[in-house]
């Protein structure tokens, strides 16, 4: 899994910290080092110390001792490939097996008695009795023809051709073959056959026919057979060798006659036309035929007693020889063998037969001992006397040298050398250490050194040890250890808390803390030093500031084990439990997961083969220079997993070839460029289940039974690994016989074409690949096409579950990448039908159904909506008569309600002008009161004689007079007023003085309610525009709506008087007050217009019912006290003036005592008229 992490764009490692380098000073350790990511305190890291050679004792040179030769048996120690051994644990069926040879689809096929299997890579695929193969036959020898069948021999013939096996035990003539030792295949493709007694058999067009001394053979007794390169059957006898020229057999005279003293075996006929035989005399030879001269070779490996059971050639054209002895090839010049011991069979055991497969690997088969495949692409080196290798050390001209018990190991062609075993002798010194070569080819190690308690550098120049201790300025600690050489061929190395940098003459040393301990070094091609710590994380320094990096900032641990830097400049960190790569501007973190697991050894850049290595805990992993920057790397990992014999590595080197040598932790030798020749491996559909159950396909149909039923038993063979019974068959039957397709090919038996019903929709895919060497190391992606198109995850899985597929049309499609980096792809495509209600013809019949079914509705529909038609027109008629006497009643009602609420309005009206009209009334009758008794006063003075008297009472009298006079004249405008408004058409409008019309009915409302209730008290004031021009209303009307309004103002802070509790003594308590006021404005759409304002400080209008105050007989008031018409009928007066009628009350909780409560506002527009105000 790969976790990333943005870092710093100038030191990727996390916050700056300064360091002084002015001059080395004492330290202590600093608690904000491990609190604080990033911080160190000034001065943690001193100043780096330079000394020279030259202010030192100049240093020791000794000359070296003779080398010691040890001689090898392989060149330049290439050792034994490695061997992995298969057995009945592994799926072979059994350990007696005889033959091998190579399928033309490059599987591997192996002949036992009475079994014949495959191998892909990964697993063993077994054909015997089950699947049609004859029952306690001897088969020793198979062929592969040119049409790809096999040819078994045993008492007779066995011809498998993919899908079944056929067998002859006679000729045409009704000749029994007999045991058949030996099968060739001439140029014609005619199929030859040697029997052991019986003589020769040819199968030709169908048909077998023999061949024995009658017709020229030697004997009877058929002992091998060949074809020359022009195309003769030679054919080897216990008394010699015949030749057939394809009309008659003659004796072969090129190879001497066999006599009692020589007796010659043909073996195999090579790419050149060679012919190989084996000559048997006192000492057994090997011959070459080159067609005009024979050439002999005497190898002891292959001498007269030694059985030579097998010979094929491999690309290189090397002879491959199998024998009682073992393996031996011949490379062209000369001889090499694998002695059994060196392949790990007994020494009793016969390697019976060999075969190569398209990957290079040599393939052994040992009868009860199992197959053996030989990776010659991987070998482990000769070390002379099993000595044990702890590095490997390729020189710069490719020279491999190895570290070893006895010194340093250099490998020659047919020896090595060993050097440095005198200092190891040496009482004073021990445990050589981290060798390394630089440029100029000096072998650079550490050496223990028991006198000074710690350890020098040594350089090796092949003849002399140069050695450099504390006396040349070079102190080493017993952990010192050499990390490589930089750019600048200085020897990067660790010691204790310190590095060294180290290039013959100058010596560089930066010390850290007491308790740091450094287990990398690393200086970048930019310069920059990298420092790994034991606990303490990462550090670099860039020459002027240093710069930490921890688990705090993204390391999965502050164990620092090595440090590499890649050629695009990226540093590789092996760190406990993972690994790490950092780049210009992110860190990634990298661990078994993604294929690369804890490091153990080395990260070396491979520029040959353009990969970077690592040597983990889990075996070698190689990824490509082209993913180095890549968010997710395609790490390849050779183990034994993956088919490679190699373990936990500690030093992957990469030599001038390319071939990666290591200790993993024996020796090795992996040739990696051969990889590249790997063919593309194809991936195959092994089998195919159906909700989870194998399904025998060519049962399914009847007469494929009957025409092929031997590929029938062959398919329940590999599927079933049994022959079905009937009742088995019949249960496939019922369980899947609605699965339909198109052909069942051999040799895997894997439907074309598959259709599966819905109840058979589940699918899984068992896959694989055929690469018999590295057939464990290929990864497979796939996805299903129609269902997701997401490609898996890489993986070694090779089975792929559906389930409860919908209905469609699918493709599998899968993908392998194999060990050469070569992807292939495949794919398969298969079809779910839909449930038979969701089929096509389904649709179809639901459509005939549905159009019946309406057309049925319609037609009764119809029928019924006719007579509910004359129903309904009835029911009409009853129901409009019923509907006019409602809405008469209606209107009647509604007349009723707004007489109700006009008598309402006229009782309010007429108890105003009632009070209105008292007042001057009650004056003019007071008035006359007083005015009567003056006159009786003044008639008394009279009497008297008290003219001056008299005169002042007359006077009296006369004011009054006046008062009544006015009184009387105040009574009359009333009712003139009131005379002139009941004379008013209400349907006409007329030019209407507003203010006087609200004064007038304010003052009507105000005395009204006075009337009405005595404890009536409310103030109200008037702000009347006096250049208001008059409007054209109508008058009623208007004043109707005013009278509403200003009634509802006065009974709102009527009630809110009545609810306010009385204020202390002294306080201000509520003071009831309407306001009216009348001005000039503008609507919001640029109207001219009059507004009347009508406001009062009662509790105002809750938000809730805001909207609902117009609506008809919506009240607030007790039932009882308002009809709820008054605001409804003023909202339609006066919209039928064209204008508006709005409310505005404070929102819940911003009433104050005295603060506005209601404000109600008419707008009414001004029309057009010639005066001032248009």
């Amino acid at each position: 899994m790969v976790k990333k992490h943005l870092v710093g764009y100038i030191g990727i490692l996390g916050s700056m910290i300064l360091a002084s380098c002015a001059q080395e000073q004492e330290h202590t350790t600093d608690t904000s080092l491990t609190e604080v990511t990033g911080l160190v305190v000034s001065d943690t890291f001193p100043a780096p110390v330079v000394t020279y050679l030259s202010d030192f004792e100049p240093p020791t040179v000794i000359k070296a001792a003779a080398p010691i030769y040890d001689s090898l048996s392989t060149s330049f120690g290439e050792g034994i490939p490695d061997i992995t051994r298969y057995t009945t644990l592994d799926g072979l069926p059994q350990s007696i097996t005889y033959r091998v040879l190579q399928g033309s689809d490059g599987t591997m096929w192996f002949l036992s008695v009475e079994n014949l299997s495959k191998f892909d890579g990964t697993s063993f695929t077994t054909y015997n009795r089950a699947n049609g193969l004859l029952e306690d036959s001897y088969a020793n020898e198979f062929l592969l023809d040119s049409q790809g069948k096999i040819w078994i021999s045993n008492d007779g013939i066995t011809v498998f051709d993919g899908r079944s096996f056929t067998t002859y035990t006679t000729d045409a003539e009704g000749n029994e073959l007999g045991g058949v030792g030996s099968i060739i295949e001439d140029n014609a493709g005619s199929i030859w056959m040697g029997s052991a007694e019986n003589g020769l058999f040819r199968y030709e067009n169908n048909q077998i026919t023999r061949f024995t001394t009658d017709d020229g053979l030697k004997s009877n007794q058929i002992e091998g057979l060949l074809v020359d390169k022009e195309g003769l059957l030679l054919i080897t006898t216990s008394e010699g060798i015949s030749q057939y020229d394809g009309t008659s057999i003659t004796s072969y005279e090129a190879i001497p006659e066999q006599n009692e003293e020589v007796s010659n075996h043909l073996l195999f006929t090579d790419s050149k036309d060679n012919i190989w035989f084996h000559s048997h005399t006192e000492s057994a030879k090997i011959g070459k035929y080159d067609g005009s001269d024979i050439t002999f070779y005497t190898i002891k490996e292959l001498d007269k007693d030694v059985n030579i059971t097998d010979v094929i050639e491999d690309e290189q054209g090397y002879i491959w020889f199998s024998s009682s002895n073992g393996i031996t090839y011949f490379d062209g010049s000369k001889f090499f063998h694998y002695s059994k011991a060196n392949l790990g069979i007994s020494n009793t055991s016969t390697v019976n037969s060999i075969a190569f497969d398209r990957e290079g690997s040599l393939w052994a088969v040992v009868p009860r001992e199992g197959v053996f495949k030989i990776n010659r692409n991987l070998s482990f080196p000769e070390i002379p006397d099993g000595g044990t290798a702890f590095n490997v050390i390729p020189d710069p001209l490719g020279v491999i040298w190895i570290q070893t018990s006895k010194g340093f190991g250099q490998y020659l062609e047919n020896r090595i050398a060993f050097y440095g075993h005198e200092l190891l002798e040496n009482e004073n010194y021990s445990a050589i250490q981290n060798p390394v070569f630089d440029r100029n080819g000096l072998l650079w190690f550490t050496l223990i050194d028991k006198r000074i308690e710690g350890r020098k550098l040594v350089s090796f120049d092949g003849s002399h040890y140069t050695f450099y201790g504390p006396e040349q300025g070079l102190k080493l600690d017993l952990s010192s250890r050499i990390h490589g050489i930089n750019n600048n061929t200085q020897l990067l190395i660790t010691s204790g808390n310190s590095t060294i940098e180290f290039d013959g003459e100058k010596i560089t040393r930066q010390d850290f803390l007491p308790d740091f301990i450094l287990r990398a070094f690393l200086v970048d091609t930019k310069g920059n030093r990298w420092y790994g710590t034991g606990d303490e994380g990462l550090y670099k320094y860039d020459g002027e500031q240093f710069f930490k990096l921890s688990t705090k900032t993204g390391l999965v641990s502050n164990k620092i084990n090595r440090l590499t830097e890649d050629p695009l400049g990226n540093i590789w960190v092996g760190i406990d439990y993972g690994n790490a790569r950092i780049t210009n501007t992110t860190l990634s973190s990298f661990d078994a997961q993604d294929g690369l697991a804890n490091l153990v050894g080395v990260i070396n850049p491979d520029t040959v083969n353009n990969v970077l290595w690592f040597g983990t805990i889990s075996g070698l992993v190689s990824l490509d220079f082209d993913q180095l920057n890549d968010e997710n790397p395609g790490f390849l990992q050779y183990n034994y997993l993956t088919g490679f014999s190699i373990g936990p590595i500690s030093e992957p080197k990469p030599d001038i070839k390319g071939r990666v040598w290591g200790t993993a932790p024996n020796l090795f030798l992996f040739n990696y460029p051969a990889l590249s020749d790997i063919p593309e491996t194809t991936p195959y559909i092994k089998n195919i289940q159906i909700n989870n159950q194998s399904v025998s396909w060519l049962s399914l149909s009847p007469s494929w039974a009957k025409t092929d039923s031997m590929a029938t038993i062959n398919e329940m063979g590999l599927k079933f690994k049994e022959r079905l019974s009937g009742e088995q068959l019949e249960v496939q039957f019922d369980t899947f016989g609605e699965l339909s397709f198109d052909s069942v090919p051999a040799p895997d038996f894997v439907p074309v074409n598959l259709n599966l019903p819905y109840t058979n929709n589940t699918i899984s895919f068992e896959f694989a690949s055929v690469s018999p060497t590295y057939g464990k190391s290929i990864r497979y992606q796939y996805r299903l096409e129609g269902y997701d198109d997401r490609w898996s995850p890489l993986s070694t899985k090779k089975e792929a579950n559906f389930g409860n597929l919908p209905e469609g049309r699918y493709t599998f499609q899968l993908k392998a990448l194999n060990t050469g980096g070569n992807w292939s792809e495949i794919s398969y495509p298969f079809t779910v039908r839909a449930p038979w209600f969701r089929t096509w013809w389904a649709y179809v019949s639901y459509a005939i159904l549905f159009s019946s079914a309406i057309f049925g509705f319609i037609s009764w529909r119809t029928k019924r909506l006719k007579d509910e038609k004359i129903l309904l027109e009835k029911e009409v008629t009853n129901r409009t008569s019923e509907l006019n006497q409602s809405l008469e009643n209606l209107k009647s009602t509604q007349a009723q309600l707004i007489q109700s609420e006009k008598m309402a309005s006229l009782g309010e009206l007429t108890a105003g002008i009632a009070h209105e009209i008292q007042n001057p009334l009650n004056f003019v009758n007071n008035f006359s009161d007083i005015n009567r008794e003056l006159v009786e006063e003044a008639i008394e003075e009279l009497d008297k004689g008290a003219i001056t008297e008299t005169r002042s009472i007359l006077k009296d009298l006369g004011e009054n007079s006046a008062k009544i006079t006015h009184h009387g004249k105040r009574a009359d405008a009333i009712v003139k007023g009131m005379l002139e408004h009941s004379r008013a058409n209400k349907s006409e409008k007329s030019l209407t003085n507003l203010n006087a019309l609200a004064d007038e009915f304010v003052r009507l409302s105000y005395h009204g309610l006075r009337a009405k209730d005595k404890s009536f008290n409310a103030d109200f004031k008037l702000e009347l525009d006096p250049d208001l021009p008059k409007v054209n209303v109508v008058a009623s009307d208007i004043g109707r709506v005013i009278l509403n309004l200003v009634n509802n103002a006065f009974y709102t802070v009527y009630e809110k008087a009545k609810s306010t509790p009385k204020p202390p003594e002294g306080g201000e308590g509520y003071k009831p007050e309407v306001s009216v006021k009348t001005t000039m404005t503008k609507s919001p759409s640029g109207d001219l217009g009059v507004q009347i304002s009508v406001q009062d400080n009662g509790s105002g209008i809750p938000d809730s019912i805001k909207e609902k105050i117009f609506q008809p007989f919506f009240t607030t008031k007790p039932t009882g006290s308002g009809t709820g018409l008054g605001l409804s009928l003023s909202y339609d007066i006066v919209k039928a003036h064209g204008g508006e009628l709005k409310v505005e009350s404070p929102p819940a909780g911003e009433e104050s005592l005295n603060a506005t409560g209601t404000i109600f506002s008419i707008f009414l527009p001004i029309e057009p008229k010639k005066d001032k105000f248009l």
